[in-house]
């Protein structure tokens, strides 16, 4: 019997990322490459602890909370102010994008200001799984 790929059902149920495969945020399956899901996994975590951190009363109580140290806890708060602006976040995830559609690194390169040598080294972060450029970054 021939039928359809689109006619057969098959079980949609999903992971610990979210419960159905097809509404996934991750722009490539964890199963297909880990990667990109640990990666988020880890955003995921940071955003967590830093909510915590902030709600404690002192960086001695979130510690404790955490089940961290009290220098981790400054080691933290220390990378947030470090962390890229939500501006050159926003602009770095649009080269991303660009580089997964396809293109010449020198088109690339002139719509964003950029060198070639920099959106080459991007093409490969992103060949390598180094970054993640799906929703909820």
């Amino acid at each position: 019997m021939n039928r359809k790929a689109s006619d057969i059902e098959y079980g949609d149920d999903g992971c610990d990322v979210h419960p159905r495969c097809l509404e996934c945020p991750l722009s490539v399956c964890k199963h297909d490459n880990p990667r990109p899901y640990l990666v988020w996994r880890k955003q995921q975590k940071d955003k967590q602890m830093e909510v915590i951190i902030d709600q404690a009363t002192s960086p001695t109580a979130a510690a404790e909370i955490l089940g961290i140290t009290e220098r981790t806890v400054y080691r933290i708060k220390a990378r947030r102010q470090r962390a890229p602006s939500t501006e050159t976040a926003r602009r770095r995830q649009e080269v991303f994008k660009d580089i997964a559609i396809g293109g010449s690194l020198r088109a690339i390169a002139e719509k964003h200001g950029l060198s070639e040598r920099t959106v080459a080294r991007y093409r490969l972060k992103l060949e390598q799984g180094d970054y993640y450029y799906g929703p909820n970054v």
